[in-house]
């Protein structure tokens, strides 16, 4: 007698594939292609720019956060993502598809004047003051 083959199995698609390099806002990155629910392929371009690292690490952040369509129907994060997040604590996202570019980098100084608020700021007892007139003084 002879022992049955275990049924085969498809090979694993390994979540991020390397599809060569390109230029995104002055800076060269490699392009990786994530697989998706249809068969197609969605993509993401990475530098190792080390000036750029905490980009990634802010984007993988934000990327933890952001629920996906899967995510949303399966109650786990897709593995492409979670590689993406990962390969992000060392590099940086220059693209992710059609959903962000970078456009521009700048190391410059920031004038303070970039922070400033066009209004009078109020202290928390300022605030309660005039939410909550003392009654003592005439106020309702």
């Amino acid at each position: 007698m002879s022992q049955a083959e275990p049924p085969s199995q498809p090979p694993a698609v390994p979540p991020l594939v390397e599809a060569g390099i390109e230029k995104v806002g002055g800076y060269d990155g490699i392009r990786f292609e994530l697989p998706v629910q249809s068969g197609a392929r969605a993509y993401a371009v990475i530098s190792n720019a080390p000036e750029l690292k905490p980009l990634g690490r802010a984007m993988a952040k934000l990327l933890d956060q952001m629920p996906s369509f899967e995510q949303a129907m399966t109650g786990s994060k897709p593995p492409a993502i979670i590689a993406l997040m990962e390969k992000l604590e060392s590099t940086a996202l220059l693209r992710m598809d059609v959903v962000f570019a970078l456009a521009e980098v700048s190391f410059d100084e920031l004038p303070a004047e970039r922070f400033a608020v066009p209004a009078t700021l109020l202290s928390r007892a300022q605030v309660e003051k005039m939410l909550m007139p003392d009654p003592a003084a005439g106020g309702e």
